[in-house]
């Protein structure tokens, strides 16, 4: 068995890094989407399984690898609302199906979490779901961790090595509160301590604008590549 040693850190049989996680609310998104080429927005990093697993069902699939991109703009930036526009420069008539936000939520702040929501909100459509999975253990890894898709119910989860951290442990309703017109579909209680949730928009405004955005003429939706990633920046 290989082991990795890094000054500090307490060495760790290489394998623990590289774990098959069950995924009980995968299954649900796929079969929520029945709109002809959904569109899928994964805020972590990109990985060719998890795009030709939406290839297959017809879906584009847009990379942001959001929180990699964040964090060197962090200290220096001057808002951080506009930040975190900044890293979603998508087309205004752009409206994702599903956000796959997988562990993003827990490596943020309460007001980042606000930033995000706000900043995703712009793309929503009436119904958009959102896949995340939130630490209920007191620690978690580094970084967030990397997903690679297996199958409908199970995924690869390579965790970044070296010292865990504290854990922000975010309850729901904290989390509700912080992402105003976004409920909750479902919520799984994994095995590993992780909360499965699957939310979605259900604001009243998203479905005006949304409808504003069909209603013009000029706001038709281009012909996209299947993979796409956001700049670095």
């Amino acid at each position: 068995m290989r082991f990795l040693r890094r000054r500090g850190v307490a060495a760790v049989p290489a394998e623990d890094h590289r774990v098959r996680q069950r995924s009980l609310a995968l299954g649900r998104l796929v079969s929520g989407l029945s709109e002809q080429s959904p569109r899928v927005l994964d805020l972590g990093a990109a990985n060719p399984a998890n795009l030709e697993f939406f290839a297959e069902r017809g879906a584009q699939l847009t990379i942001a690898d959001f929180h990699r991109s964040l964090l060197p703009l962090s200290s220096n930036a001057p808002s951080k609302p506009e930040l975190f526009r900044k890293l979603l420069p998508y087309d205004p008539a752009t409206r994702f199906d599903v956000v796959l936000a997988w562990d993003l939520l827990n490596y943020l702040g309460p007001e980042e979490i606000g930033y995000l929501t706000d900043s995703l909100s712009r793309f929503f459509r009436p119904g958009t779901m959102i896949h995340a999975l939130v630490v209920s253990d007191r620690e978690m890894p580094p970084a967030p961790s990397l997903y690679r898709i297996l199958g409908e119910t199970e995924l690869l989860c390579e965790r970044r090595p070296g010292r865990s951290r504290p854990s922000p442990r975010y309850l729901e309703p904290a989390l509700l509160k912080l992402m105003p017109g976004i409920a909750v579909e479902s919520r799984y209680q994994l095995r590993n301590g992780t909360l499965e949730y699957v939310f979605s928009c259900r604001t009243r405004q998203a479905l005006t604008l949304s409808r504003a955005t069909e209603a013009v003429p000029s706001a038709r939706w281009q012909a996209a590549s299947r993979w796409s990633q956001a700049p670095t920046r």
